[in-house]
């Protein structure tokens, strides 16, 4: 797992030791499924000076064999 902010790494988490679990997840994943792993280290809320998304960054997240994926950041514009 890997994630990119304007070509800088700020997540890219050991994934050789598997997570702790008293009980175990099994599940079929079918395409288009997404898995949240919720926060991995590296990420803004770590940092001592945070990079926080601002429009127009560039980000970009994969998993190693799976795929990536590109996004460029816009601004959220409320409507009513």
């Amino acid at each position: 797992m890997r994630f990119h902010l304007d070509g800088s790494t700020f997540g890219n988490p050991e994934i050789s030791e598997p997570l702790e679990r008293d009980d175990p997840i099994v599940m079929t994943l079918l395409p288009g499924d997404l898995i949240f792993t919720g926060t991995p280290s590296g990420t803004a809320l770590g940092q001592t000076s945070p990079a926080w998304l601002q429009p127009g960054a560039l980000l970009r997240c994969g998993i190693t064999g799976l795929g990536e994926q590109i996004q460029t950041v816009i601004a959220w514009e409320h409507q009513e």
